[in-house]
């Protein structure tokens, strides 16, 4: 049986962190993933709220807000690849018309299962306002920070490696 040093031990919390950042940097690019979340930026009609991919159909908002004043024509959520072109072909409305609801502080879900698309195939949503051109609120997708209990807990290990090394 092979025994790590404490050295040994000490390199290793440090590369799997690394390799996960890796792979998540190279290998997930443009593939949304299950647990990624996005925090809409508000920039009309007080869009505001936090959306999270459940699987490759769902997506969970929660404390989604949306005023409707002034009940403007055609607002959609908008799945897209590129939140710089929403009008493109890619671009998908996903859910009911949002013109003549208002939401505050809301929780649902949105499913695209009947629609024989997935998540993977997008990788933003915007609340869209088709008669006008104009983003309302968006986000992209991201993967989630890690917790601070990992932080903590990787912390105290190295602490605690770096104080037995001590007293030998």
């Amino acid at each position: 049986m092979m025994l790590l040093s404490v050295a040994n031990m000490r390199s290793i919390l440090f590369i799997i962190p690394a390799l996960f950042c890796v792979m998540c940097a190279s290998g997930l690019q443009g593939a949304v993933t299950v647990g990624w979340t996005g925090e809409f930026q508000t920039y009309f009609h007080d869009v505001s709220g936090t959306v999270t991919i459940q699987d490759s159909n769902t997506i969970a908002f929660e404390n989604f807000n949306y005023d409707d004043l002034g009940n403007p024509p055609a607002v959609y959520f908008y799945l897209t690849d590129d939140l710089g072109d929403v009008e493109h072909v890619s671009s998908f409305t996903l859910g009911p018309l949002l013109t003549g609801t208002v939401y505050n502080d809301d929780n649902f879900t949105l499913d695209l299962a009947a629609t024989g698309k997935s998540l993977s195939d997008f990788s933003a949503i915007s609340v869209w306002c088709e008669d006008f051109n104009v983003d309302f609120g968006s986000t992209v997708f991201a993967v989630p920070e890690p917790s601070s209990g990992l932080l903590f807990a990787s912390a105290g290990v190295f602490s605690l490696f770096r104080r037995r090394r001590k007293c030998h």
